[in-house]
């Protein structure tokens, strides 16, 4: 999942600006994804 936003608000550059992924289920987990080649 690609997060744009948090609380409402575009995400933060502390938080990943201008997108972040996030895995449901696994807190704290640094994905293994470094970039996103296609968007559909």
């Amino acid at each position: 999942m690609l997060c744009v936003g948090m609380n409402g608000e575009p995400l933060p550059l502390e938080h990943g600006f201008p997108v972040r992924m996030l895995t449901p289920g696994l807190y704290g987990y640094a994905g293994a994804c470094k970039w996103v080649t296609e968007w559909n």
